[in-house]
């Protein structure tokens, strides 16, 4: 009994942790919700864009459907728990959250989420070495 016991208690985190989503999970169960659209963008349609940012890869998952993102926010909010929160926005009903996950001084992960009552973007970023000045550029278009 005291095995069984000792058993459980072992097991215990591992089932809590498997009960959390990655962002790729939460991407590939979105693409197939209708009002949902998520993105794959690889390395190499960055180097035929021409765009370098450090990135090997970026998910987007966009909902349009209003009743969903509660439940995206729900879902995302673990995933970006043990993250660094770089930034809030909150104006004219528009929030957005920007966080990184670094090694050894470089940003590896960097996820940024847009979203208002009608419409939540969820953006995951991933590379070696990503390079904020140039993701800023990306995003606003300079």
């Amino acid at each position: 009994m005291k095995r069984l016991i000792l058993l459980i208690i072992t097991l215990l985190p591992l089932t809590v942790y498997a009960q959390q989503q990655s962002f790729d999970e939460l991407a590939a169960e979105y693409s197939t919700i209708e009002g949902c659209t998520t993105l794959n963008i690889s390395r190499t349609m960055f180097e035929y864009m021409g765009v370098s940012i450090g990135a090997d890869s970026m998910k987007v998952i966009s909902i349009e459907l209003s009743e969903l993102i509660p439940h995206f926010m729900e879902q995302i909010a673990p995933i970006v728990a043990d993250m660094e929160g770089l930034m809030t926005l909150n104006t004219d009903g528009q929030a957005v959250d920007i966080y990184q996950r670094s090694i050894d001084g470089s940003v590896c992960e960097m996820i940024i989420i847009t979203a208002n009552k009608s419409e939540c973007i969820a953006m995951l970023l991933r590379g070696d070495n990503l390079e904020l000045h140039k993701i800023d550029s990306l995003i606003n278009g300079n």
